[in-house]
This record gives structure tokens, C-alpha cells and sequence, in this order.
């Protein structure tokens, strides 16, 4: 355990904190060995302390991470449809 921490990325998601605990990782010897056997699963973010406003209405922060060899840039350019997408379907909601 100590200090280190890692993303995890999965197809499906657990309904709630507790269940990620019960992931299998591997079975070995007839055993199988559990993400609460090597790690503990919390929360890691922080609750928010502020408020995204553009033009006077409030709005969203989206941190977008690049992985591998590609271009930051290329990372960005690829989420615009989905951040225009995302968008145009809250308006319909409102």
C-alpha cells in the first residue's frame, strides 16, 4: 500500500465505492485475490470549493488528459464534438 496511487479505467462501473473492493484480480492456486486484498478504494477526489461561470452563467470545468505519443492538441480537437454534444443535450434538459 503506502503512498502510491493508480488510475483504473474498466469497461463497466460499479454502482458504489464498496463494490470496486470486490473486483477480482487474478485467481491463483484455487484462490481468488480481490482489489480489497492489495488496495483500498476510496474517494479521491475533494468536494468543490468553486464555481465555473462564463458570460455571468455558470458552467463546467473539464480536464481533459492525453495518453501515449499523441499531441495534446490532437487530444483537445478529438473532445470538441463530444463536449458540443454534451452541450446541446443539457439545453434539452433544462
Amino acid at each position: 500500500m503506502g503512498s502510491t496511487e493508480f488510475n483504473v479505467e474498466m469497461n463497466g462501473s460499479p454502482d458504489t465505492l464498496a463494490a470496486l473492493n470486490n473486483i477480482p484480480i487474478k485467481t491463483a492456486n484455487g484462490a481468488t485475490i480481490y482489489v480489497k486484498d492489495v488496495a483500498y478504494v476510496s474517494d479521491g477526489f475533494s468536494p468543490q470549493v468553486n464555481i465555473a461561470r462564463m458570460d455571468g452563467q455558470r458552467g463546467v470545468i473539464l480536464a481533459i488528459y492525453k495518453t501515449g505519443d499523441t499531441s495534446t492538441l490532437t487530444s483537445c480537437r478529438r473532445s470538441i464534438p463530444s463536449c458540443r454534444k454534451s452541450e446541446t443535450s443539457s439545453r434539452h434538459k433544462r
